[in-house]
């Protein structure tokens, strides 16, 4: 009987070593599934009961934890989150003893594995003390770091308010100037047309009646300082313009008209700047105080000198040159102006955007990250800080045209980049 017994006891202890290594496996087949299936949580919860139901943690499953609390963890979020740094404490003492057990064993692919999450754990806190020390480190850091910031946000706009001001003032000064001066005697705005028309009778014979006033007729004879249309309303002069250098004749030099101009207006003369290449330049004397703007247009080796009163025109047919001309001189502004839009602004998602003012150009560039090999390049739209993309270069040779778009808003520090209907929100970070 006692032989019996003892024989049942050992054939029932079998059956449910048995049960206990099914229902393990099971297990730990489920934990697989939900790795495979990126369900990292999920992973670690089946392993629990794998390993309650196994009586012990085995290598498979202390392997298949670390790489899922691998997964898990999130450096970015460790001082956010204080449930990063428990995971990361489980996770560098599950590392400690799976390659403590298994050091003895046979070098594999899951022990190369365990000891490179090992090792890039290093210079991370090892246990929550540590850890909330290092959090008052960073915390500490971070509010001066927001102190600093708004220090330069307000210097920032202080340096813009000035800028505004100045400008403000000099075009009160200016405005005046602007109105008096005349490029030649014998014609000047809001002069009579009928006293024009009797002193210029030569000058009618060779033109024709336009839309906004008369053009002199095209001729393969170009003559420097002639005079080559008007406008008028009311039977006034609101506009002239004078080719004074053409491709024919390059005795002039575009910097000694420059230079013409800033001995009348002074050295403190600023020219407001629009231009979308390197040939095709519009430089402006206006101020919002004046009744009339000059403008010197160099094209190739065309250089025009131009005066009208203000939006004379409606423009209606962009073709013609007087309405380019009249609409291009409005969008012209001081390349200071560009200052306010240099620096750095960046996201999480993006990275960071650099901006720089090109020399001699109202064009704002933009590249991204160090060693940019892409690099767009805006031009501003009229009275806005909003831009849009002219052209784009890629590796240094490819001209492409994207229709990007910025907006700025300095106040907020903030920038708006919109392509293809997508709009992403990057933040001021610092001066170039």
């Amino acid at each position: 009987m006692k032989i019996i017994t003892t024989f049942l006891l050992i054939f029932i202890s079998t059956i449910t070593l048995a049960q206990g290594g099914a229902l393990a496996d099971l297990k730990f087949e489920e934990a697989e599934i939900a790795f495979n299936n990126q369900n990292y949580e999920t992973t670690i919860k089946k392993l629990d009961e794998f390993d309650k139901q196994y009586g012990s943690v085995s290598a498979k499953s202390l392997y298949l934890r670390i790489v899922s609390q691998d997964k898990l963890f999130v450096p970015n979020e460790l001082y956010k989150n204080e449930t990063q740094i428990d995971l990361l404490v489980s996770l560098l003492k599950n590392t400690s003893s799976y390659l403590k057990a298994m050091g003895g064993e046979e070098l594999d692919d899951k022990f190369r594995e365990v000891y490179n999450i090992n090792e890039k754990l290093k210079d991370y806190p090892k246990n929550k003390a540590e850890w909330k020390k290092k959090k008052e480190e960073k915390d500490q850091l971070l509010a001066e770091e927001k102190i600093r910031a708004k220090k330069k946000k307000l210097e920032r706009l202080a340096k813009i308010k000035d800028y505004d001001d100045k400008k403000d003032e000099y075009y009160r000064e200016i405005a005046p100037k602007i109105d008096a001066w005349e490029y030649k005697e014998g014609i000047k705005i809001g002069m009579d047309f009928n006293d024009f028309e009797s002193t210029h009778k030569d000058w009618f014979k060779k033109t024709y009646k336009t839309r906004y006033g008369y053009e002199k007729k095209f001729s393969k004879k170009h003559i420097p300082n002639s005079l080559e249309s008007i406008g008028l309303k009311d039977n006034k002069i609101i506009f002239y313009e004078f080719e004074v250098i053409n491709r024919d004749d390059e005795s002039g030099h575009f910097k000694s008209i420059l230079d013409n101009l800033k001995a009348y207006f002074g050295e403190n003369l600023v020219f407001d700047r629009y231009s979308q290449d390197k040939y095709n330049n519009y430089y402006v004397i206006k101020s919002p105080y004046s009744k009339s703007k000059i403008i010197v247009l160099n094209v190739f080796r065309t250089i025009k000198i131009l005066k009208m009163i203000g939006d004379f025109l409606e423009p209606q047919d962009y073709e013609r040159d007087i309405d380019r001309i009249n609409k291009y001189s409005e969008e012209a502004y001081d390349l200071d102006y560009l200052n306010r839009f240099t620096g750095l602004y960046g996201n999480v998602e993006n990275g960071l955007f650099t901006f720089k003012r090109v020399e001699n150009f109202p064009i704002l560039e933009m590249s991204r990250g160090k060693d940019a090999s892409e690099y767009w390049y805006f031009v501003r739209k009229k009275n806005k800080d909003e831009f849009v993309c002219s052209y784009k270069i890629v590796d240094k040779k490819k001209f492409d045209y994207d229709k990007d778009e910025l907006i700025f808003n300095i106040e907020q520090n903030k920038l708006i980049i919109k392509f293809n209907g997508k709009e992403d929100v990057y933040f001021f970070i610092r001066d170039n």
